[in-house]
């Protein structure tokens, strides 16, 4: 989840000649990244792990001893600049070891196995840089072209001077990155009322939502949308997990509606309801 400002959230569309209500209503999600292959499907998840883990521990003593040798063979530990390079040597090796999760197949909807990366902390002042955008790229990138892409370089690569970058940003990352088609932002069809059946022919897409807090809204992705046992649930993952909701909450989510935040969006004309990215061609 991401916790906002309005006066931050993100433009989706154009706004003739007003450069300065653009300028405050600007950005907020996600990014792209450095490609890494997906774990191979003949090997044990368990030797895929500890090879990653053994392969981030050798760049982590480099870069230790690249810190010593830069900075802390007189001072040591009291040099400020060899202790920033050692947290940094740290920073890097969390980063290394950050893996999509896999997510088993529901028979219920005919679904595959999914990947689901972990949502990393936010960054910057109250989490001005959060990463459910990043990560619903990253997510997307793995289910749909079949690459990784860290959700960590994802925000390095995309952030912006304001909070995140936004939708369109993400589209164009995913045409840059992706490398498996072209991506855009999806609508439903005129006429229709919640566009459930264009986004399930669509799947799987990166679907914005109204959240649960005053100003927050998150970034998910939309896998399945299961009709099984006579009732309606969407399957979605993030958090490194697979989720399901109701569908009728799902669209009162996605409609922009629930939050203070969603409602002002829309009524000021900032975002459309029912966000989502998907693949338009392959």
């Amino acid at each position: 989840m991401e916790q906002v400002l309005l006066l931050y959230y993100s433009v989706q569309f154009n706004f003739s000649g007003d450069d300065m209500r653009i300028l405050l209503l600007s950005v907020i999600f996600i990014g792209c990244g450095d490609f890494i292959e997906l774990p191979d499907e003949s090997k044990g998840s368990a030797d895929v792990v500890a090879e990653k883990s053994r392969d981030c521990q050798i760049k982590e003593v480099h870069c230790e001893r690249a810190c010593f040798s830069d900075y802390g063979q007189f001072w040591g530990t009291f040099s400020w600049r060899y202790n920033s390079c050692m947290k940094t040597c740290g920073v890097e090796y969390d980063r290394c070891l950050l893996r999509p999760n896999t997510v088993d197949g529901s028979a219920d909807v005919d679904q595959e196995q999914t990947y689901s990366w972990e949502q990393p902390p936010s960054e910057g002042v109250g989490g001005y840089y959060g990463y459910c955008g990043p990560t619903a790229v990253s997510n997307l990138i793995a289910n749909v072209c079949g690459e990784v892409v860290n959700p960590y370089e994802a925000g390095e690569k995309c952030f912006s001077a304001g909070p995140g970058a936004s939708p369109s940003a993400m589209v164009r990352a995913l045409n840059e990155l992706g490398g498996c088609g072209e991506f855009a932002l999806c609508e439903p069809e005129p006429g229709e009322s919640h566009g459930m059946t264009v986004l399930e022919a669509n799947l799987p897409a990166a679907v914005l939502l109204d959240w649960d807090a005053f100003f927050t809204l998150h970034w998910v992705t939309v896998v399945a949308i299961d009709w099984s046992g006579g009732a309606c649930h969407v399957r979605y993952n993030h958090w490194g997990r697979q989720d399901k909701m109701a569908c009728d909450e799902f669209v009162e989510r996605w409609s922009l509606t629930r939050t203070t935040t969603g409602r002002a969006s829309v009524f000021s004309r900032i975002l459309k309801p029912f966000t989502y990215i998907c693949e338009v061609s392959e």
